[in-house]
């Protein structure tokens, strides 16, 4: 993965890499729920070990466009090989018991710090999509103005059957530290680093970009996520999503007050 400096945008992401996820969506976030109230030129660094290790052990987010719907987000240790899972489950409106579990993603710490990703599973659309190398979800260190771009291969397979390809291709992956932002969400006003990520990738006749902001509260992990993402085939749409998601309840961590 190579690093290259880029300009500095004063305003408007676990990165969203993985090709499942339902279409449609509740798209950008009522004020009530999500607000900016102050962006900042980025500044400094954003550590992996600050994004993706030190935070909180579940958050609950609320889905623009789905009063009452949750995302439930936590981790899991592996069971060998040292790492962590990283478990999605969704929660209907009015529903009651255990969440479903939606996505699984592994992940490892690398030796120069980075968090990367062998794989990611997806229950709503019965794919496991495979990376090669390894996703880096996010880089040891970002700084500020920088853009981590890494070129990868994507193997996607029916859950059912991993003996099998159901399509795969090459892709891209950036990754930039883009502002720094004090955001108000339901769980209370955060001071927070906004990172960009961005996916591209040519699975056989299909063409994907997947674009992802997510605001990183020290302490917390992502306090609020946007994710779009647009497929054609042969240059025709055939999916659109336009997801936003808020954190409602962050384990026992405080916001800023």
């Amino acid at each position: 993965m190579s690093v290259r400096t880029g300009a500095l945008s004063a305003w408007v992401v676990l990165a969203g890499a993985a090709l499942g996820g339902c279409a449609g969506g509740g798209g950008r976030a009522a004020p009530e729920l999500f607000s900016v109230l102050e962006t900042r030129p980025a500044t400094g660094e954003l550590t992996a070990q600050r994004a993706s290790v030190d935070v909180a052990p579940e958050v609950e987010y609320e889905i623009a466009g789905e009063p009452g719907a949750a995302w439930i987000v936590w981790r899991d240790a592996l069971s060998s090989g040292g790492g962590w899972v990283v478990v999605k489950a969704r929660r209907a409106a009015g529903a009651t018991g255990e969440p479903e579990v939606v996505s699984e993603m592994p992940m490892a710490r690398r030796d120069d710090g980075a968090i990367v990703s062998p794989r990611t599973s997806e229950r709503d659309d019965a794919v496991v999509t495979e990376f090669e190398p390894a996703l880096v979800v996010m880089p040891g260190v970002l700084r500020a103005g920088d853009t981590a771009v890494q070129s990868l291969r994507m193997v996607v397979r029916p859950a059912d059957r991993l003996d099998r390809v159901k399509t795969q291709g090459d892709a891209t992956h950036e990754i930039r530290y883009e502002a720094d932002e004090t955001v108000r969400v339901p769980a209370g006003r955060f001071r927070t680093q906004k990172v960009v990520a961005v996916l591209r990738a040519t699975l056989g006749t299909a063409r994907v970009e997947n674009t992802t902001e997510s605001w990183h509260a020290p302490g917390a992990g992502i306090v609020a996520e946007r994710r779009v993402e647009r497929v054609t085939v042969f240059g025709v749409p055939i999916r659109s999503s336009d997801r936003t998601i808020v954190a409602r309840r962050i384990g026992a961590v405080p916001a800023e007050r």
